[in-house]
């Protein structure tokens, strides 16, 4: 707004304005001007000659009958008080080269006031709607709300989270119908608009796009795009575009559109390769042509006289030229017009690019434009600034104290990986560097090395595939030939090199800021999964390099920076005793490897850990989190005669793994898994379960392109039932746990900044209450073949909870010979202080420590630096699992905990005595928790319980393991 982005001193009133002002010529209406600024107190009569001075410099002619007179540097001492004048002639006056001024902004500036007010008018004078409103309104105050952006109609929202590619639909009334629910759920459109639009006939634009448009009363009018799936493409449908619009906000898009189709362009918007690269082709229509990147000298930026001078000097060519800020929005403008570019914002140092199209000849026009920006478009020229001399040094958490080298005796902790001790010698991992040339060869010869290594890759990667039979292992392998598909990462490669990077410098940019996208995510296994992007991203520059990496063939420690999927798929676990990584987190894809491999890893030990050099003799102790730098040859072997007693308590621990977990003093604990699938069943059945504790349903949703339906819900669910076969182990299903930080890709939500603290779970469930009542249908459906107990996720208030409560309760009236335990999970810290008021309305409390301890610590488990604190036995969890348990057992309801707290065996006999009934986990967990639940007692699992509580922070409840060993 005029009055908000600039100083208060040039807030317009009406007595500013003159609707019908009348001057014969030009000179008279400025000497008008000067006038009325003198009576207003702004100027002395000296100022004139400033206003004279400058038309005779430049033209203040901005476009669509919009003048902008003001004086000279010279004259600003004549300024009394910054401020503006509005005249207005009804028929027009001549501004110079047959340009016709309605409307006459004068302005009195002190110092460099003017250049925001020009910008805040570009608005205006780029809508020929608003500046007829402005020039033809009887109303003073429209004059003011149009100046100040109130009277501008809502930006089309063109957002790549609104773009659906490679969606499931065979026709364009499936399209439709899809994308009126992205409009409404984007709220580019109501309820009631979202049916107008459900019944609307699509208007085929041609070439595969149908277009479909919606009035609509709401704030964000926008646009939704749904892309078929390749095999559902034809000539016919390609495309359908939904667009809500107010007023003319569409108006910009329809001629982009029209002049795309006129230029047989539209081809490009059909096959765009990501959501992103589609949202940017309808923001403006791709510019090809000779470019050149200046960078701006002028102090005071692109402000109206450097501009008009570009617009003179680009309107002499014949050709068109396209400026674009690279420093600014990126969008480009038509250099003929000095109001779009002004709207540029360009300020000293910002990069522009020139771009030339409409000739084959675009050299000299480009030496013509380098020249002319250089010398300052007739503004004084200053030194240009480093390009980071403004940016302030970047912190680095690392530096903040000098490493000091590990000695022997000394001990650094870390995070479980993957379980299990060794003891042996180091032997340090390197990761190559690679050198390269920015620029390439030539295009084809780029895109042929490119290619070459890209297949080079797929065919390790399937070989790799090929040769194994763990599960693990396969899924993650196919994973990454997934991504090596990917149209982002391997486009994105081939049109860095089509714009002349080399084959490295184009895959190394791209697979980067694709793994940048991810490790920004708020959900650990999300941003995990940069890692690996990171990992193909290194193999396949190993092949364009031609450098390998050799392997050891003596048994080692491994240590490194970070350890990648494909390096542990490699290892062979007799060599490879054991892990040791400086960073990475507990779920990232090499760990899930390493204990599929059955190889200890410990990860997140910090820079210290890579102080220690090849051949140092260390302890490695996942189950303990401790990496010991061996001080004899004694303490190594004493180190593998407690190996060897693990593994012997391992194996006697799996052989009773079916023997049910009850304590020395006869307390039965409930030992059941974690799963994401039906087809998990009988891998847990064999670990030893009894039971499912948490069945995460919202990968029944991720494994389908759209909503699963109810058939194929019940069917999934029943599966489950039907395969723990004809037993009393309990099957809970925990409803559809998804939000922003889990998207799902038929659902559109908005992005949000902190997705963790946004809208996820039962917030989801309450904003879209269809969707739960379809999954509880299912659920109680499937119910009918075995008992099956519902659990809502996140949940905060009461209020919330009875919301959803009554939700379950509409659903389960037309079950009525259908009786379900309803249960909640206690993720929130507010939950857990709240128990006492939740339990009386439900049959039992789940606790999932991950997010607990996330919420509770404010620490982030797949924090690079910081994942080390959040650590589940941290007193402060105990703490809130002993209030829900307290208010659990006052209401005569039990209490679960599903998280990583409770596989951890010595974790697993505090809960016991905390009071906890029942222990969900992962499934190889399974044996040793039952054993350590079988040798502890009840009674002295308390007495430690109320310990752990009276601890000071994590490493004093550690300690009391420690003492009970």
């Amino acid at each position: 707004m005029l009055q908000q982005e600039i100083d208060p001193m040039l807030e317009l009133k009406p007595t500013d304005i003159r609707l019908s002002a009348e001057a014969k010529d030009k000179d008279e209406a400025i000497a008008l001007m000067v006038d009325d600024m003198v009576a207003s107190g702004l100027v002395t009569p000296a100022y004139l000659e400033g206003m004279r001075t400058r038309e005779t410099q430049t033209s203040t002619f901005l476009g669509n009958g919009i003048a902008i007179p003001h004086g000279t540097p010279e004259t600003r001492d004549e300024v009394k008080q910054t401020g503006i004048k509005v005249l207005r002639f009804d028929d027009g006056l001549d501004w110079g080269d047959g340009q016709i001024a309605h409307t006459v902004i004068g302005i009195a500036a002190k110092s460099d006031e003017h250049l925001t007010v020009l910008r805040q008018l570009t608005h205006v004078i780029m809508d020929d709607d608003l500046s007829n409103q402005l020039h033809t309104t009887p109303s003073p105050d429209d004059v003011i709300q149009i100046l100040k952006g109130e009277k501008l109609e809502p930006k089309l929202n063109i957002d790549a989270k609104a773009m659906r590619l490679d969606a499931s639909v065979t026709g364009v009334h499936e399209a439709k119908a899809l994308a009126a629910g992205i409009m409404v759920a984007n709220g580019y459109v109501s309820q009631a608009e979202q049916l107008s639009l459900m019944t609307q006939e699509p208007l085929n634009f041609g070439g595969g796009v149908w277009l479909l448009t919606e009035l609509t009363e709401q704030s964000t009018p926008g646009v939704a795009a749904v892309v078929p799936e390749q095999a559902a493409q034809s000539a016919d449908f390609n495309l359908l575009l939904a667009i809500s619009t107010q007023g003319r906000s569409h108006k910009a898009l329809y001629d982009r559109l029209l002049q795309m189709k006129r230029d047989h362009q539209l081809p490009q918007l059909t096959q765009a390769a990501s959501g992103s690269t589609l949202a940017d082709l309808l923001r403006q229509m791709p510019i090809e042509g000779d470019s050149i990147e200046l960078r701006l000298p002028i102090e005071h930026g692109l402000h109206a006289r450097p501009a008009a001078q570009l617009a003179k000097l680009i309107k002499s060519f014949k050709a068109d030229v396209w400026v674009t800020n690279l420093s600014g929005d990126g969008m480009a403008v038509q250099g003929t017009s000095v109001a779009r570019l002004i709207s540029l914002g360009a300020a000293h140092g910002h990069s522009l690019r020139f771009t030339v199209t409409g000739t084959d000849d675009s050299n000299p026009i480009l030496q013509q434009l380098s020249s002319a920006v250089t010398q300052g478009l007739g503004d004084p020229v200053m030194p240009l600034p480093e390009l980071d001399e403004d940016s302030a040094p970047e912190l680095d958490l690392n530096e903040a104290a000098e490493v000091r080298p590990l000695e022997a005796g000394d001990e650094l902790t870390g995070m479980t990986g993957a379980p299990g001790m060794a003891a042996g010698r180091i032997l340090k991992l390197e990761r190559l560097s690679f050198n390269f040339s920015e620029h390439g060869q030539d295009t084809t010869t780029e895109l042929d090395r490119f290619e070459q290594a890209l297949d080079q890759l797929m065919t390790q990667v399937s070989a790799r595939l090929d040769a194994t039979n763990d599960s693990t292992k396969t899924k993650i392998l196919a994973m990454h030939l997934e991504l090596l598909n990917d149209p982002e990462l391997v486009d994105g490669t081939r049109n860095a090199i089509r714009q002349g990077r080399s084959a490295e410098a184009a895959w190394t940019a791209t697979y980067q800021s694709l793994a940048d996208q991810l490790s920004l995510s708020s959900d650990p296994m999300l941003a995990e999964r940069a890692d690996d992007f990171k990992d193909l991203g290194y193999q396949l520059m190993l092949i364009l390099s031609g450098q390998s990496t050799q392997a050891a063939d003596e048994p080692h420690i491994l240590l490194c920076e970070e350890i990648s999927p494909s390096q542990v798929a490699e290892f062979d676990p007799a060599i490879v005793q054991a892990i040791v990584t400086a960073k990475g987190g507990t779920t990232s894809h090499a760990a899930i490897l390493a204990r599929a491999a059955g190889i200890p890893l410990l990860v997140g030990c910090g820079e210290q850990a890579l102080t220690l050099t090849d051949g140092t003799p260390v302890i490695v102790d996942c189950d303990n989190r401790l990496l010991t730098v061996a001080d004899s040859d004694e303490s190594l072997e004493q180190a593998r005669v407690e190996i060897d007693r693990r593994k012997q308590q391992q194996a006697e621990a799996f052989a009773k793994r079916f023997d049910p977990a009850i304590s020395q003093d006869g307390v039965r604990m409930e030992v059941v898994a974690n799963i994401s699938s039906a087809s998990d069943v009988e891998k847990i059945l064999a670990q030893g379960a009894e039971g499912i504790g948490l069945f995460r349903s919202e990968f029944l949703y991720m494994a389908h392109t759209k909503e699963p339906t109810h058939a194929q819900q019940v069917a999934e669910y029943k599966s489950a039932r039907e395969r723990l076969g004809n037993t009393d182990f309990p099957l809970i299903v925990r409803t559809l746990d998804v939000g922003g930080d889990k998207p799902l890709p038929y659902l559109a939500m908005d992005d949000e900044e902190n997705p963790f603290l946004g809208v996820r779970g039962a917030r989801l469930s309450l904003m879209r209450p269809d969707l739960l009542k379809r999954q509880l249908k299912a659920l109680l459906e499937a119910a009918r073949s075995g008992p099956i107990r519902i659990m809502f996720p996140m949940i905060s208030d009461i209020q919330e909870w009875r919301k959803i409560r009554a939700i379950y309760e509409e659903v389960a009236a037309d079950y009525p010979d259908v009786q379900c335990e309803i249960g909640m999970m206690i993720e929130v810290p507010s939950a857990a202080l709240m128990a006492d008021v939740f339990a009386p309305e439900l049959d039992f409390f789940s606790i999932g420590t991950n997010d607990l301890t996330q919420y509770t610590l404010a620490v982030d488990r797949g924090h690079a630096k910081l994942s080390r604190q959040a650590d589940p036995i941290h007193p402060s969890i105990l703490r809130l699992i002993d209030l829900t348990v307290k208010a659990a057992e006052r209401n005569n309801i039990w209490v679960g905990v599903c998280g990583e707290l409770a596989a951890d065996p010595f974790a697993a006999t505090l809960l016991m005595g905390l009071g906890v009934k029942e222990l969900s986990m992962s499934s190889k967990a399974i044996p040793m928790v039952k054993a350590a639940i079988r040798q502890a007692s009840k009674a002295e699992s308390a007495t430690l319980a109320q310990q752990a509580l009276q601890a000071i922070d994590a490493e004093g409840v550690y300690q009391l393991k420690s003492k009970e060993a």
